[in-house]
């Protein structure tokens, strides 16, 4: 399941500092340098506790968390009784899903007011694998003050221990009376929908049924929502009601159509089996909890945190191949790709994630720049199966970021041919990335079919409408049409600055400049470090005569150049000539490269 944000404006009232609160992972690399003699903390004798600490947190920014838990464990060795050092130590022993050794440290924690929040929590989630149901109520009691979260995590934990203790009934009753915020309700229904699905309880039904009817949770909370449709669909399925289930699975998939559980479910459906229930225990009910607020946190900046919550479900469900997956895809997202294949590749054999996995694996070597090793994995998962349209997709994304556009554009040939003669229909997503392929190519005889048929299969697709509007506009053929086409994906994505910067470049071109600053000035609004959009837009203030804002943008553009990872040496010295020259006043409107119509994250993959 991927993450996404959740909630909207209805934002969860939490920051990851405020979750944890000592300082963990806060790295002050001037001060590991002062109290160690160097800036490499690999390289030192430490001899203290503050240089040990400090090395710790170093090694957690950079990811190496086996080095951040022996340095803690090296601080400690010098003041046992140090409550932060074993804080930061129980933590790091979480993300990296060492659940016994953090075990041992919240044991001693989970007194300690200031630490007791994931003690306590650790300690609960071993009772649970251990069934000790009886005692995860108390063991959950704070001494301190509970914020609106973890009166939310300590009472839908409770439930499903007094559930797996034979009380579900007094477990559903508790969860009803958890309304103490609105964003509680996709949590709370979900939960007692599995729970009453569990116990066989009828109403289980109505639980899901309510889920399903809630528009305002599938759009702000898509990945609780379509957990509860792919339960909903499987009680169907053991109800015998197969008609309604195909249903409620096509209402799922118009929201997440690649979810691997909707899938799995047409598989029972067409071959007559009977599916098993989501949550089969009360122990699995707690781990999909864990799970699901992992999902909420999973926000920029969060990440370390998104990944205790999901160590916590693993040390639940060890096994299960959605929380191994999720747990590798932050690590990818933190940038530890070797990391996460350590993850994709505990994803048992028997999963239906598998395959995502065995993709991320191919994915994850790219990340690792090992490209030869990612083709080879990619292309296996190919000759495996010619119909997964995601391995073909990850390749071709693999070949466009490393400007192998002849590769990618045979792949999308190849996968185009092998979905049409297995009888599937192409996604529009071929369509369009093989145009952009061909148009990267200078075929635009090729490409320009291609966009348009992506945009046939998807007519309101704003990717494809600004990448063919724009590329309209900038080799002057049907401008009106072009300038129609990047108008729509403005209005479909107001807020997304590389598509308003193409409606600004495109007013440029056309030389219509006044309405050039206008969306350009937008578009800065929302990527103000872009040196793209900082560069058309010094270029149009100089066509409108204000000379000083222009060399202000070219300025900003060229220090966002220089700090790029791979600066574009042919961008910085077309900047340092207009810084040095200005725009002569009868310069023709110049060609501008079409891949700037894309979103900068996804040129960035």
């Amino acid at each position: 399941m991927t993450a996404v944000k959740m909630f909207g404006r209805k934002a969860l009232p939490l920051t990851l500092a405020a979750l944890v609160g000592l300082g963990w992972l806060v790295v002050d690399r001037p001060a590991v340098q002062a109290a160690t003699g160097h800036a490499d903390e690999s390289l030192i004798d430490i001899r203290s506790r503050a240089g040990a600490f400090l090395a710790a947190q170093l090694a957690t920014e950079e990811g190496d968390l086996d080095r951040s838990i022996a340095y803690l464990r090296r601080a400690l060795s010098f003041d046992p009784t140090e409550t932060k050092l074993r804080v930061n130590l129980m933590m790091t022993l979480l993300g990296r899903g060492k659940f016994d050794e953090a075990l041992a440290e919240a044991d001693r924690l989970k007194a300690v007011p200031e630490a007791e929040r994931f003690a306590r929590l650790t300690v609960a989630v071993d009772e649970m694998r251990g069934k000790n149901f009886k005692r995860v109520p108390s063991t959950l009691q704070n001494r301190a003050g509970q914020d609106d979260l973890q009166r939310l995590t300590n009472r839908v934990m409770a439930a499903w221990a007094k559930a797996g203790n034979g009380d579900a009934g007094g477990a559903l009753a508790d969860l009803r009376a958890l309304d103490d915020q609105p964003w509680y309700a996709p949590f709370t229904t979900l939960h007692s929908a599995l729970m009453a699905d569990l116990y066989e309880r009828p109403e289980a039904d109505r639980l899901y049924r309510s889920l399903l009817d809630d528009e305002e949770a599938s759009a702000g909370a898509p990945d609780l929502w379509v957990q509860g449709v792919a339960a909903y669909a499987s009680w169907l399925i053991r109800d015998g009601r197969a008609d309604f289930a195909r249903s409620v699975l096509s209402s799922g998939e118009a929201v997440a159509p690649q979810f691997i559980e909707f899938a799995e479910l047409r598989k029972k459906l067409k071959s007559g089996k009977r599916p098993e229930r989501f949550v089969k225990s009360a122990r699995e009910g707690a781990a999909i909890y864990l799970y699901d607020l992992g999902l909420v946190l999973n926000r920029p900046g969060s990440e370390p945190l998104t990944r205790v919550y999901l160590q916590l479900a693993r040390a639940l469900m060890p096994q299960n191949g959605t929380i191994l997956v999720q747990i590798g895809l932050v690590e990818e997202r933190l940038g530890f790709p070797r990391r996460a294949m350590e993850y994709y590749g505990d994803v048992p054999e028997r999963s239906p994630l598998r395959r995502i996995a065995d993709l991320q694996s191919g994915l994850a070597l790219a990340d690792a720049e090992d490209y030869k090793a990612a083709e080879k994995s990619l292309r296996d998962a190919i000759a495996r199966d010619p119909m997964e349209e995601r391995a073909y997709l990850a390749l071709g994304d693999i070949f466009a970021r490393n400007e192998q556009f002849a590769e990618a554009a045979q792949l999308y040939e190849e996968a185009v041919a092998a979905l049409e003669e297995g009888g599937k229909k192409p996604d529009w997503n071929f369509y369009y990335r093989r145009g952009m392929a061909y148009e990267r190519l200078k075929q635009w005889d090729k490409a320009e079919p291609d966009f348009r048929r992506a945009l046939t299969l998807e007519p309101n697709r704003p990717e494809v409408l600004n990448y063919l509007g724009y590329s309209l506009v900038d080799r002057n053929e049907k401008l009106e049409e072009g300038l129609d086409l990047i108008r729509k994906a403005v209005e479909a994505r107001p807020d997304a600055g590389f598509i308003v910067d193409s409606l600004g470049w495109a007013f440029y071109r056309l030389g219509r400049y006044d309405e050039a600053v206008r969306e350009l000035e937008r578009a800065i609004a929302l990527m103000p470090e872009d040196p793209t959009v900082n560069d058309h837009l010094g270029d149009a203030y100089w066509k409108v005569g204000r000379k000083l804002e222009a060399e202000y943008q070219w300025n900003a553009a060229l220090a966002a150049v220089k700090a790029m990872k791979k600066p574009d040496p042919m961008l910085m010295a077309e900047i340092m000539s207009k810084q040095a020259r200005g725009l002569p006043d009868d310069e023709p409107a110049r060609n501008a490269d079409a891949a700037l119509a894309v979103d900068p994250a996804e040129a960035a993959n």
